[in-house]
């Protein structure tokens, strides 16, 4: 049975594991005191592949460790005397959107935007939405910038970057603050396209990834 159409088409048409949980949102980058509570210490940024547990939670998000050792790390840090490990990727701010799979946080609230020179930019709400992305469709095949979120909180702050594009291609969530901040940047940028139809009725691109709608193959294939 074929897939759904690909948002590519679309926008032509158009224009175009840490061992623990964590519980905190993290509010400062990399501070060197750990003697107050919810501090975070960074001691080590790697390359994904070195720790089995994380490569093993990206890979049953359906996302292969090529695609996703682009733009994530693996980041080790400290809270007290707690030590974790987790998926991140960094903002513009220098912090990093963090992930495993118990929770989600940031080190500092902030954007991660990759520039490449193209008039278009899709935006997402989280990284794994835009691996899921470039594992549908395949980086290569695409003329686009990318810019994620890492939180609804930053939309305003991404404003003046969305403003400078040609066309501006929205992969936001299928909830209502998702469908609330797509109604807002519809209203606010007239070049504001909703592409999260081509996900339905998943909440995210990586859930529809997940579900193995996305392909004609196992999402296991993908994943090697």
């Amino acid at each position: 049975m074929p897939g759904p159409v690909s948002p590519i088409r679309v926008a032509r048409y158009r224009l175009i594991y840490a061992h623990q949980p964590i519980h905190v949102a993290f509010a400062l980058k990399n501070p060197t005191s750990v003697n107050e509570p919810n501090r975070i210490n960074i001691y080590k940024i790697k390359n994904l592949g070195s720790n089995s547990g994380l490569s093993n939670y990206i890979k049953s998000r359906g996302i292969g460790l090529k695609t996703a050792s682009k733009y994530c790390k693996e980041l080790y840090f400290k809270i007290g005397d707690k030590n974790f490990f987790v998926i991140s990727c960094e903002n513009e701010n220098g912090g990093w959107a963090i992930r495993n799979k118990f929770s989600k946080g940031c080190s500092a609230q902030g954007v991660s935007y990759y520039k490449k020179g193209h008039a278009q930019l899709a935006v997402f709400e989280g990284v794994f939405d835009l691996l899921s992305y470039l594992e549908i469709e395949g980086e290569k095949n695409l003329a686009q910038d990318f810019m994620v979120l890492n939180s609804l909180t930053n939309l305003q702050k991404a404003m003046a970057t969305l403003s400078v594009y040609d066309a501006v291609l929205l992969f936001l969530d299928r909830d209502a603050s998702g469908q609330k901040a797509t109604d807002f940047l519809k209203a606010n940028l007239n070049k504001c396209y909703d592409l999260s139809d081509w996900y339905a009725p998943f909440k995210d691109i990586n859930d529809y990834l997940v579900s193995g709608n996305a392909y004609g193959m196992k999402r296991s294939a993908r994943c090697k």
